[in-house]
């Protein structure tokens, strides 16, 4: 069972072993993870549909739709958390080419994903609820660094009642 608050923590752990300049957080939320490199000093732009109050020198906020989000630059570490499930196959697909894309050479890619072994995905099968291996077939021009799936702990959100989620945890090299 996953425990997605220290799987988190691990993930970042991982990833502040590297050298990052520069971060895109793709549907950023509250910046939840990203902030972390901001808080730090890295250059951190977050992307959501929303309007967010994120106060912090290093992080830029940008209110857009990510269907209709240009990629004009190109970074260390970007981050897909909990957004790919939101698109139907073919253009999460095409989001995540444009990510792989814009990441700097040795820069890498950080997502968190539903899988098809969530209760979610047999209610909308038409969205992108990947396995691994599909994941890794993405991106098998480029070097896992770590990876791990497995059930959360029951959680109650988003008037869904008690749940749990099947979660991938990605980080991957270009």
């Amino acid at each position: 069972m996953i425990k997605t608050k220290e799987v988190i923590r691990e993930y970042l752990n991982e990833l502040n072993q590297h050298h990052i300049e520069s971060v895109l957080d793709l549907g950023c939320g509250s910046g939840r993870i990203s902030l972390k490199f901001a808080e730090k000093g890295i250059k951190t732009v977050g992307i959501d549909c929303t309007e967010k109050k994120i106060s912090n020198k290093n992080f830029s906020f940008v209110k857009k739709d990510l269907r209709e989000f240009d990629f004009n630059e190109k970074y260390d570490l970007i981050i897909a958390s909990l957004i790919l499930h939101f698109f139907n196959y073919r253009k999460a697909v095409e989001l995540i080419n444009k990510m792989k894309d814009n990441t700097n050479k040795g820069g890498f890619n950080f997502l968190i994903c539903m899988s098809n072994e969530d209760d979610l995905s047999k209610e909308k099968k038409e969205n992108f609820y990947p396995d691994i291996n599909s994941l890794k077939k993405i991106y098998s021009d480029w070097k896992i660094i770590k990876e791990c799936q497995d059930f959360t702990e029951m959680e109650n959100h988003d008037n869904l009642g008690e749940h749990k989620h099947n979660l991938i945890f990605l980080i991957i090299k270009k």
